[in-house]
């Protein structure tokens, strides 16, 4: 769009990690958020009208953390792709537009969104995670509902992330479909 990388840009960026752990079903984890993350890719694409601002697509790979004892190990510490995306790709960005680091509108990472089990018991919330702002809540309906893993959560900094996380639960309300319910 006329704004895109100029020191005027409010970036969005979509992201999705493309591997998997090991013994882990990659379908759900992550193939379902890199599916998302293309078909997003394609329908914003496939727009005739011109974005305003720039929209960034990016694939991780190199996600999960191993021990050091595991010997054909690329990533010790996890997060290496997401961590190299943002040193190598989008700090150099942000300096050679002049785009500020706070000017982004927002991120947006679809992680493991295929999997709905209304099963009790099926949703874990590693213990660290129980009491962060922003995820207590969830935290606490989650075990009012029998820890079902039957929603898709959003992590979002409550007022900083007001004007683009108010449009995906805006769009979600207007479905109006009782099976799908937003917390």
């Amino acid at each position: 769009g006329p704004q895109a990388f100029t020191a005027r840009d409010r970036l969005v960026i979509l992201g999705a990690h493309y591997d998997t752990c090991r013994n882990n079903p990659g379908v759900d984890d992550n193939g379902s958020g890199l599916a998302a993350l293309m078909e997003a890719a394609r329908i914003i694409s496939s727009q005739p009208c011109i974005q305003e601002y720039s929209v960034i697509f990016a694939a991780f790979d190199l996600n999960c953390r191993e021990s050091s004892d595991v010997g054909d190990s690329a990533c010790f510490d996890g997060m290496c792709g997401s961590k190299h995306f943002v040193e190598q790709v989008l700090v150099p960005v942000f300096d050679i537009t002049g785009v500020a680091p706070s000017s982004v509108q927002g991120v947006i990472i679809m992680q493991a969104i295929l999997n709905y089990n209304n099963t009790p018991g099926s949703q874990t919330f590693p213990d660290q995670l129980q009491d962060t702002p922003g995820v207590q809540l969830t935290y606490e309906e989650t075990k009012e509902d029998g820890f079902r893993g039957n929603f898709l959560g959003i992590l979002a900094r409550q007022e900083y992330d007001l004007p683009l996380y108010s449009v995906f639960y805006n769009r979600w309300d207007e479905a109006e479909d009782p099976q799908y319910k937003r917390r």
